[in-house]
């Protein structure tokens, strides 16, 4: 099983307007973002752990059926997670170069964690848990305890956005969530290169997909730790 796939990190998800929308509404004595990023940060840390438990005795259908349910509520959960600390992440300041290098870091933790989530499987595949499925949860809970619940949670607690970022949304005139979503719809260029990006992303998401089958079934003969200690090198040297 490969871990990692789609953590819901990257605002993809089509529940994202409905986010930010509830994001930028937000009335609360502890700002308008952090109390969604440490509510979903240990809703998602919560949901993730739970889609390694399923009961191996189970009929795979019904396995299959828990993972896709638990699955699913996990990426609302991240979605919850991602759309505010982005936002977040924007407003800690106005100054276009300390954005730059909020962003940078940003990148910098991204590109580490497509390198370090590969090694997740050969760690779960150790001896020393025992078998295959009880390391796939004690890793798998401690990737949600750890990275996601406990890091997931730090912009909540230490980050915060600049007085001046509150935006008053009872201006005159000012659209409603409805009016703003028909307006995109309606903007034939924001609309092309939104179809764009998504034929990108659709594609980056399959090619990087397909060497992963690649390595592990062809090159190394359906051994995955192998295959995923050589995408491992191979990412090494692309970075």
């Amino acid at each position: 099983m490969k871990f990692g796939a789609g953590v819901a990190g990257d605002c993809r998800h089509t529940d994202n307007p409905w986010i930010g929308y509830v994001s930028d509404h937000w009335h609360g004595r502890t700002g308008k973002r952090r109390p969604l990023i440490m509510a979903g940060s240990l809703l998602s840390a919560l949901l993730f752990g739970c889609i390694w438990m399923v009961p191996t005795h189970w009929p795979m259908l019904w396995q299959l059926s828990y993972f896709a349910l638990f699955y699913l509520l996990f990426s609302l959960a991240a979605a919850l997670v991602a759309v505010p600390t982005i936002s977040l992440s924007y407003e800690i300041s106005h100054d276009e170069s300390q954005r730059a290098a909020i962003m940078a870091v940003n990148t910098y933790f991204i590109k580490l964690a497509s390198v370090l989530y590969q090694w997740l499987f050969p760690l779960a595949s150790l001896a020393i848990f025992g078998s295959v499925v009880l390391g796939i949860r004690w890793v798998g809970w401690g990737v949600a305890l750890l990275l996601i619940g406990f890091m997931g949670a730090l912009p909540a607690l230490f980050c915060r956005g600049t007085a001046n970022t509150t935006i008053s949304h009872t201006a005159p005139g000012k659209p409603g969530f409805t009016e703003s979503l028909q307006q995109l719809l309606h903007h034939k260029p924001l609309m092309l290169l939104m179809a764009i990006c998504l034929l990108q992303l659709g594609g980056s998401v399959f090619a990087a997909s397909m060497d992963y089958y690649l390595l592990v079934y062809f090159v190394s003969h359906g051994d995955i730790a192998q295959g995923l200690t050589g995408k491992v090198c191979c990412l090494a040297l692309m970075r």
